[in-house]
């Protein structure tokens, strides 16, 4: 099938575009993390690729997130990116989850190890109200920084496109899977590195679709986007689920555009 292309805007922040660039070491790092096998998500042949350019846009506007809840003594990690200046979209259920809402967030965005290329910590953090009631078709929430760290970093897109033009799409998944250790401690599961695969879109509705993109725990949140022929980056889906024949996202349509605009709005205003 012909692939389409996107044609949209995008922010790119203050430093200069690099295209991607992150194969060429691929092999030899994938061999020395050695990843611990967890159930779920990779279908298959495991193709994630890490990307060692994290500084660079766009990977710099996708990041690791470390999730803290108020009486557990364990952290949680998952996957955001920048959607404004302030604002940070991740999967509803990586924030709220048995009824409770996460009590902080450290973001690192473009981490790679114990690098990044900037972070800082939130408190204040919101999810669609439907999610609280466990609807899955609006798994996904914002956390507001203080700092307008997305001005530079640069920030993502959303775009609702038609189900012809999502079909057609070649689309990319990155994100802070939790079975990949860390190269300085030899530590497994918290998410220090980022990794991308590609595919296609499967089962589309209206609110849902699904894709046999390789992913891992840590990946909720992750943005499911595609390049236009400019390397510019739209954003059509929100990384979900886990399990199954199959991975999945809540589709971009109108309704989340306008959601995600609103939370702009909300976070400049802190």
């Amino acid at each position: 099938m012909k692939r389409k292309e996107l044609r949209f805007r995008t922010q790119r922040g203050s430093k200069e575009f690099s295209p991607i660039s992150f194969l060429e070491r691929a092999g030899q790092l994938k061999q020395a993390l050695k990843p611990v096998p967890l159930t779920g998500k990779v279908i298959g042949t495991d193709f994630r690729e890490p990307v060692f350019t994290t500084n660079d846009y766009p990977w710099r506007v996708v990041c690791s997130l470390v999730i803290r809840f108020a009486g557990r003594p364990l952290q949680e990690i998952a996957t955001g990116w920048f959607a404004g200046p302030r604002t940070v979209i991740t999967a509803g259920h990586a924030i709220y989850n048995g009824g409770q809402l996460a009590s902080s967030v450290d973001v690192f965005a473009g981490r790679f190890a114990d690098q990044f290329y900037r972070a800082a910590r939130s408190e204040v953090m919101t999810v669609h109200e439907n999610w609280k009631a466990g609807n899955d078709e609006f798994d996904y929430g914002a956390i507001f920084l203080k700092e307008a760290i997305g001005t530079d970093t640069g920030f993502f897109v959303p775009v609702a496109v038609t189900d012809e033009t999502l079909r057609g799409l070649n689309l990319s998944v990155v994100g802070y899977p939790a079975d990949i250790p860390r190269l300085s401690t030899q530590t497994f599961g918290d998410g220090a590195f980022q990794f991308i695969d590609r595919g296609n879109a499967m089962d589309l509705s209206s609110t849902r679709f699904s894709y046999e993109i390789d992913t891992e725990k840590g990946q909720s949140g992750s943005p499911v986007f595609a390049f236009d022929e400019n390397e510019n980056v739209g954003v059509v889906g929100i990384h979900t689920d886990r399990g199954g024949n199959d991975n999945s996202a809540v589709r971009i349509n109108n309704s989340v555009k306008s959601r995600i605009s609103a939370w702009n709005s909300q976070a400049n205003k802190l």
